[in-house]
């Protein structure tokens, strides 16, 4: 997994070519490698 560009409404492109979406609660301020996300698939 990579980041794919910046957050924010205006980078419609980025998410167009995204395989994947990072759920991440609004209350989560920071994550560390290996916590354990909900990830939603875009490539079926």
């Amino acid at each position: 997994m990579a980041l794919c560009g910046p957050a924010g409404s205006g980078f419609l492109g980025w998410l167009a070519r995204a395989d994947c979406l990072v759920d991440v609660p609004a209350e989560v301020t920071a994550l560390s490698a290996g916590d354990l996300v909900d990830v939603w698939d875009l490539t079926t």
